[in-house]
């Protein structure tokens, strides 16, 4: 099927570009635009879409320390924390560790050694007459694991351990003549 060259120049022309060829400078040009109109609506968009940075979970906790320290000063679980924050159980233990709140979290821990004790108590004394024993052996257990714990977050208040300081001075002889014995043995060596 043959054309004549009037139909083949309405092939090649374009209506949005008025007429002219494709393939010429004017559809370079064209393109040209096309394409810093699509870069500028691309950069646009990347201005707009930009979001900010998040947070990494060290920073979320750092940003809510007091409300972190309250929680452990509450004898919240390690959980608990998490949960409420969305992070992980080792940033939490890091935190803890690793902080300029360390201390303050040390202190709120021993503070909440108190609460963690009077669990205990209530868990006895919340015992109903006419508990089977298994439900008597829970309760004792619970209490037992609640000072356990407080003694471990508290030792100086909670603690088994007694500490005994003994002083020794030496009032006799003892000492001249064990320095005596000493002195023989390098000799004799």
């Amino acid at each position: 099927m043959l054309t004549t060259k009037k139909q083949k120049n309405n092939l090649t022309k374009t209506p949005n570009l008025g007429g002219k060829p494709i393939g010429g400078s004017a559809s370079r040009v064209a393109r040209l635009k096309c394409k810093s109109h699509f870069q500028m609506k691309r950069k646009e968009k990347k201005i707009e879409e930009k979001k900010p940075k998040r947070k990494t979970q060290k920073e979320i906790l750092l940003e809510n320390a007091e409300e972190v320290i309250e929680m452990v000063r509450a004898a919240k679980t390690y959980e608990d924390i998490q949960k409420k924050f969305s992070v992980c159980a080792d940033t939490v233990l890091k935190f803890f560790a690793e902080s300029v709140h360390s201390a303050r979290v040390r202190e709120a821990q021993k503070e909440s050694a108190e609460i963690i004790s009077q669990k205990a108590e209530k868990v006895l004394l919340e015992l109903e007459k006419g508990c089977d024993t298994a439900e008597i052996a829970r309760a004792r257990e619970l209490a037992h694991h609640y000072r356990w714990l407080a003694a471990k977050k508290n030792p100086q208040r909670f603690g088994d351990s007694t500490k005994i300081q003994a002083e020794v001075k030496d009032t006799s002889s003892t000492s001249s003549w064990l320095g005596e014995v000493l002195n023989e043995i390098d000799n004799n060596k």
